[in-house]
């Protein structure tokens, strides 16, 4: 096996104790690389279709990168499954530690199956793996669990992830946490662990990663930092809230649960309310030195004093002007308590704002929100209301399975205020203002997300005509395959993926590397060559990820947006008067399908699957 790989494959069967360690198939390095790419082929493999995302046989995939661990830039691992909030494909990245923990430990990947019968942990030592009771830490938040763990070990540099109190009630937006602050986010991850009565994974590893070139690959990590503090400065001074200007200028900030795309008190909460507010210090994931992430010590605020990593753009959004909060110490304390109890900031954002357009609407009352008033801005009615959903109380109870769910249950047209495409609620850029995202939204092989194929770079930084959908389905096509490829390499994406990564892979791993850029939009680097063969590694994950998606039942009929953004236009700002065209979106979809190689209905072709290496999806498919 190839140096940057640890070589190993654990898997921990929660439902009998057992543990097993399997050699990694090389094979499936070359055609997978790592992280996502491993998630993939051994979910599609390993699932039995039509599983319930709570049944103790919906397997767990953690696996890290070829690169993860390094100082590349590549703190990252994934997390993979079938979301409970959506019924469907499941990855999630997670930076900070705990991926070079495992790495270090000896393992590539980490597949967690079954259902222990009593709360547990999984506690990696290195080469040992044990299954220790959690009893005691079920009911507590993550921060207390953590480092309740930490102290019961007996060492500080143990990495910890767990869930909160949202997962154990089986939130369906429930994520793990990891140091602290750090998310295996969206789609319900925690939830999962929580139906496997699993609190937490403790890794403790002394190892280190190979290398195959160590003298090269330093050379390279020299030049990679020169690269970082040439591009990174703005990412080191703001982290991602630098897009909150330039997206509300743009006339698609959510605002009002997405009924404006312009946030009249955008000023309280942008990146330079959060210098002066929050004064934030600059930390960063292992290995790190973007340092992009704000960690803020909070006083004087009617929260008390806190400590807090954040907020980042999508929460400062969904917890403030999506919801029409323009406090930025209570957008920070919902995201402690997010944090603490563990729910994706995103989707809960979305959640509430959709219960807040219901009860302006009288679809719900105050007597159905057990007192709470749900006006825009009540962030007070936010936290209590928080709380409720993790603890499954009262509308909690309702909330906490997303938005879909409940609308479905409210009735009385409550589903056109729930913004999500199939069941996960969307990001924080409104699609009506850039049509490269809307094609990203309904395409996106979990739902509504935007790190699939973020276009805003070209709409909106970039000189492209984010109303138009020319060349729209090939950029996403583009960045889908680049973003599962950086996604498997385990490799920061705030930097993009300029080709020094390729050059470290290489240095890493012994491989002979040739990166291959696509022709469109500056030449986005998009896939490589092993020793000679193109891998097509982003391509073959994304079409194994969607025909886990058809084989669950999904297809085109599901690629569609909420119609707030078909139907009714922006009313104010640049993207006044603005709406998602049908014919647009069906136009571009037809493109993008025809692009990546599959049938009318977006469904992969057999010659398209056997031309990847995937004869068993082709199989499952296209049954003869």
């Amino acid at each position: 096996m190839y140096d940057c790989y640890a070589g190993k494959i654990l898997r921990v069967d929660l439902s009998t104790g057992k543990t097993e360690t399997q050699e990694l198939n090389e094979t499936l390095a070359r055609m997978f690389v790592g992280g996502k790419g491993f998630g993939a082929k051994l979910i599609f493999d390993e699932f039995v279709p039509g599983t319930d995302p709570f049944a103790p046989e919906n397997p767990m995939v953690i696996s890290t990168g070829p690169l993860t661990g390094t100082v590349a830039l590549s703190p990252k691992c994934s997390f993979a499954t079938k979301s409970p909030l959506t019924g469907g494909w499941l990855d999630c990245t997670l930076g900070g530690h705990v991926g070079p923990a495992i790495k270090f430990a000896g393992y590539d990947v980490v597949i967690l199956s079954g259902k222990s019968q009593n709360p547990a942990y999984v506690f990696i030592d290195d080469g040992k793996v044990t299954i220790k009771d959690a009893s005691h830490l079920w009911g507590k938040s993550s921060h207390e669990t953590e480092t309740t763990l930490k102290k019961e070990l007996g060492d500080q540099e143990i990495r910890v992830a767990s869930i909160g109190q949202a997962g154990e009630n089986l939130v369906r937006y429930a994520c793990v946490t990891a140091d602290l602050y750090r998310q295996a986010g969206r789609g319900g991850v925690g939830a999962v662990w929580g139906s496997k009565n699993l609190k937490a994974l403790a890794i403790r590893g002394t190892g280190q990663v190979g290398l195959s070139d160590g003298s090269r690959f330093n050379e390279l990590v020299l030049e990679l930092n020169g690269l970082i503090t040439k591009q990174g400065k703005t990412h080191n001074k703001y982290g991602t809230m630098f897009l909150v200007d330039p997206i509300n200028d743009s006339g698609m900030l959510p605002t009002r649960n997405f009924q404006e795309g312009v946030f009249e008190n955008v000023k309280k909460i942008n990146a330079d309310a959060m210098l002066r507010v929050l004064k934030p210090k600059n930390v960063g994931c292992f290995g790190c030195n973007l340092k992009c992430a704000k960690l803020a010590s909070v006083t004087g605020g009617e929260f008390g004093s806190f400590q807090i990593e954040g907020p980042e753009y999508e929460t400062a959004c969904h917890m403030g002007a999506t919801c029409g909060v323009d406090d930025l110490k209570a957008i920070a304390y919902l995201n402690l308590l997010c944090d603490q109890l563990g729910m994706d900031t995103i989707s809960t954002g979305g959640v509430l704002s959709f219960a807040m357009e219901c009860y302006q609407r009288g679809i719900l009352t105050a007597g159905d929100l057990e007192g709470l008033e749900l006006e825009w801005g009540n962030y007070n009615a936010m936290v209590e209301l928080v709380k409720k959903i993790a603890l499954r109380e009262g509308i909690g109870d309702l909330l906490a399975e997303g938005t879909r769910r409940a609308a479905e249950e409210i009735g009385k047209d409550a589903s056109r205020y729930a913004l999500h495409v199939r069941g996960l609620e969307i990001p924080s850029y409104d699609p009506r203002g850039a049509l490269g995202m809307a094609l990203a939204y309904v395409t996106a092989d979990r739902g509504g997300c935007h790190v699939r194929a973020w276009t805003i770079y070209e709409e909106v930084m970039g000189g492209m005509d984010r109303f138009s959908t020319e060349g729209k389905a090939e950029l996403v096509a583009c960045r889908v395959n680049r973003k599962a490829l950086m996604d498997s390499l385990g490799i920061c994406e705030h930097l993009g993926m300029p080709a020094i990564f390729m050059s470290l892979l290489e240095a890493a791993s012994g491989w002979k590397i040739d990166p291959i850029y696509s022709s469109a939009y500056g030449g986005l680097l998009e896939n490589f060559c092993i020793d000679g063969d193109p891998i097509d590694a982003g391509e073959r994950i994304s079409n194994l990820t969607r025909a886990f998606n058809i084989r669950e039942g999904f297809g085109r009929k599901d690629d569609v947006l909420p119609a707030r953004f078909l139907e009714e236009e922006l009313p104010s700002g640049k993207s006044k008067g603005r709406r998602v065209n049908s014919q647009d979106l069906t136009k571009m979809l037809d493109e993008y399908f025809q692009l990546c190689g599959w049938t009318e209905e977006g469904i992969p072709t057999r010659d398209t699957l056997v031309r990847l290496g995937l004869p068993e999806a082709a199989q499952v498919l296209w049954p003869a």
